[in-house]
């Protein structure tokens, strides 16, 4: 049984990747905006942001280590949250095509081992699914086990705590394989 007295982790996420801030809802597009949205909720006993860095342009989700590492910067500097990158990455809009493309593995790691100050935390499926991403476009979020062997060990490589996101059954059954294999050993813990 919970009692005030105990400690609780709260974690935000000011922006998510799905809301566009159409229909009048604010949405924080700019390291600044995202940095003082985080601060607002530290101050109101967060300790944890999820961080979903946004293009200025286009409003929607990018993949600019920049971005990120301005944001993580401006949260530092007001506060000792803890910092969750987000680590899936939903489609990103091209202006010039005008066009939903997904992000590439190259962006994701990009920003796994680029972002600078790095951030505390970082998810990903252990699988690939697909759902209703950005602006109500359809997403594909691809985390094929090649590209898990890379994402896995370079995150415990720069320090940064990884979480698992099961979202399938099926994710279950690809961990407990790997498991077998000694691939998880250590990082997580499957009965």
């Amino acid at each position: 049984m919970s009692t005030l007295q105990e400690k609780l982790i709260i974690l935000v996420a000011p922006n998510g990747e799905r809301t566009s801030g159409e229909g009048g809802i604010y949405v924080p597009i700019t390291p600044k905006e995202i940095a003082e949205d985080a601060f607002r909720c530290y101050q109101a006993g967060a300790s944890f942001v999820h961080v979903h860095g946004r293009d200025e342009k286009t409003t929607f989700l990018t993949a600019d280590k920049n971005v990120y590492n301005q944001t993580f910067r401006l949260i530092r500097e007001k506060s000792d949250m803890l910092i969750e990158i987000t680590g899936n990455m939903g489609p990103l809009y091209n202006p010039v095509t005008k066009e939903w493309v997904p992000c590439s593995e190259e962006q994701r790691m990009t920003l796994l081992l680029e972002t600078d100050p790095k951030p505390d935390m970082i998810p990903t499926t252990v699988g690939t699914l697909e759902m209703t991403g950005p602006a109500g476009h359809w997403a594909i979020f691809s985390s094929p086990p090649s590209f898990l062997k890379k994402f896995i060990p370079a995150t415990i490589k720069r320090k940064i705590i990884l979480e698992l996101e099961i979202w399938d059954t099926s994710f279950l059954t690809m961990l407990h394989g790997w498991r077998r294999k000694d691939f998880l050993i250590g990082i997580c813990r499957l009965s």
